[in-house]
């Protein structure tokens, strides 16, 4: 109830529902554009190979392409950057749809405007996504972050499942022009938007494009390291295996009896307000190794300090851990 109540406060922001209605829009043509184009290149070839390579110019430019588009977005206009992008995504769209029409389309140029429409797409993604903070106020961020993975999950869902029949009944064609429509109507949507200049426009950097998207990934590899090599004790321990306070516990308990040492059980959140309530409901949702925390449980590690959808913090709770020796037994 409180993630619905979250969306449901970024919804009742006049920008969430403009941007929100664009992304879920544009994300849906997209999907069905792929699958249309997949389709596309099976009736030309009938080749595996070229399917796969259909796909991969679709998705590889996120890849290599993204450092660039983050640090490009950082400089200019989001707004204009995302509306050229998208308007990009349009047009390779509608010279596709020419082509089909025409007879002159072949599975090469298919492959040439896939990797256009992919190379468009990574320059919208980290411009929209920059708007975010911009379009409600800052206690509606998480549920903000969260509606845009939302947004893009159902189009990814809802793009195939329209693309299906539509080329089963009338071909190829139609799919291709929905996603042209679509991204035209994204990148009117963004005119809409009321936004702070702060929000809107990048900053300056005094160095280039390709130094900032390397110091981009520097970062990414630096909190990577962080988070895997936490406090001594804990070397290498799995994000998986600390995404809970009971699964954090089991991984200490078996670590310190294979090293022979004093066996030692910590309170999950550390402070003894908490211990009962959460060591009750822990055992209340026990099920072998796989468990599930209710909000109530959830809300107790969050006055803790420890959140599992926040990894950082975690990481600075096992530390915390590390540091206090309470004495105490869950058993």
């Amino acid at each position: 109830m409180a993630s619905l109540s979250a969306v449901g406060g970024v919804l009742a922001q006049r920008n969430a529902r403009i941007f929100y209605a664009g992304s879920v829009t544009c994300w849906t043509g997209s999907w069905m554009q792929r699958v249309a184009t997949d389709w596309l290149a099976w009736e030309l070839t009938h080749s595996v190979l070229w399917v796969s390579v259909i796909a991969f110019c679709n998705l590889a430019p996120s890849v290599v392409i993204s450092p660039l588009a983050g640090a490009m977005a950082d400089r200019v206009d989001r707004v204009r950057l995302t509306v050229a992008s998208q308007f990009v995504a349009a047009g390779q769209a509608a010279i596709l749809v020419i082509l089909i029409l025409t007879g002159t389309i072949r599975v090469e140029l298919i492959a040439a405007l896939s990797c256009a429409n992919g190379i468009a797409e990574t320059f919208a993604q980290p411009a929209r996504q920059c708007l975010i903070p911009g379009l409600v106020p800052r206690a509606y961020l998480p549920g903000a972050v969260a509606l845009n993975s939302l947004t893009y999950n159902v189009a990814r869902f809802i793009g195939p499942a329209l693309s299906g029949p539509m080329i089963a009944a009338w071909g190829v064609v139609p799919p291709i022009i929905c996603n042209g429509l679509a991204f035209l109507f994204a990148s009117l949507t963004m005119y809409l938007l009321r936004l702070d200049p702060s929000v809107r426009l990048g900053h300056r950097s005094s160095h280039s494009v390709f130094h900032d998207a390397l110091e981009g990934i520097r970062y990414v590899a630096r909190r990577i390291d962080a988070v895997l090599h936490d406090a001594p004790g804990d070397q290498g321990l799995d994000i998986d295996v600390i995404e809970s306070p009971e699964s954090f516990l089991g991984e200490r308990r078996r670590r310190t009896q294979l090293a022979g040492a004093e066996r030692r059980e910590r309170p999950a959140c550390g402070f003894d307000d908490f211990r009962d309530p959460l060591k009750s409901s822990l055992e209340r949702h026990r099920i072998g190794e796989a468990h599930a925390l209710d909000c109530k449980t959830r809300e107790s590690c969050n006055a803790a300090g420890i959140l599992a959808d926040a990894r950082n913090e975690t990481v600075a709770a096992v530390r915390h851990f590390n540091s206090l020796d309470h004495g105490s037994s869950w058993d």
